[in-house]
């Protein structure tokens, strides 16, 4: 029985080691060179749309890889609490690096320890109200964070008003860019899952301990998983 199975393309295109011989010495007729509909081009055909279809695939899943880590990278970088505690991190990471590097005295290094308590006791001193999200908040409710949603769904309107500008001063109609298309079809999905039932998926930020990990995160796919995500639905 024949073995149609669909080789990759690179084993189809290998040449094979020995030609076949005539009784007369010379070379047979490569499959290559045969008829468009023999076995061999037809399993070429197949392969190459395979392999088309493949690197789709993968085209795809690295867009919403990459879309997936940019959305977590700027909730970590707008919410204020989240931004100050991986400023903090950071901090005391180069700290720890300096203090590898340069081997200063345990008196040093207390100090060190020290001086970053005390910035962190002052920090928290002041508790502000949680109608509006600002620097020295100290927590973070489900209106701070419907507010921080909100900015997030408009974070290209700029973008979008500067384009309609051009436009509008060279008086030019149906010339948008696929940018601009791109980002206004985004930005109509993403206002869609926010006021439909399912809700906005967006990093948790109402838990202290998820806020804390996602200061921690560096931004690599491979760990995101450890980020709790929730979805949010417009009030």
């Amino acid at each position: 029985m024949p073995n149609n199975k669909v080789k990759s393309l690179g084993h189809l295109l290998k040449p094979k080691k020995k030609a076949n011989q005539k009784s007369d010495g010379s070379a047979q007729p490569s499959v290559s060179s045969s008829h468009p509909l023999s076995r061999k081009q037809n399993q070429l055909r197949r392969a190459t749309l395979r392999q088309d279809r493949l690197h789709t695939v993968r085209h795809d899943t690295d867009a919403r890889r990459s879309g997936l880590v940019d959305k977590i990278l700027w909730f970590k970088f707008a919410c204020p609490l989240v931004a100050k505690e991986a400023e903090d991190f950071e901090r005391l990471r180069a700290i720890g690096r300096e203090s590898n590097s340069t081997q200063p005295s345990g008196a040093e290094m207390e100090m060190d320890r020290e001086e970053a308590d005390s910035e962190k006791k002052e920090r928290t001193k002041n508790t502000s109200s949680v109608d509006n999200v600002t620097e020295s908040q100290t927590t973070f409710s489900k209106a701070d964070f419907h507010e921080l949603v909100d900015s997030y769904l408009r974070r290209n309107d700029d973008e979008i008003a500067e384009h309609e500008a051009k436009s509008s001063g060279l008086h030019r109609t149906g010339s948008k860019s696929k940018r601009l298309d791109a980002i206004e079809a985004m930005r109509k999905r993403e206002f869609s899952e926010y006021e439909g039932i399912g809700g906005l998926e967006v990093p948790d930020l109402l838990d202290a301990k998820n806020r804390s990990i996602l200061a921690r995160w560096n931004g690599d796919f491979n760990s995101i998983g450890r980020i709790k995500m929730t979805r949010l639905r417009s009030a």
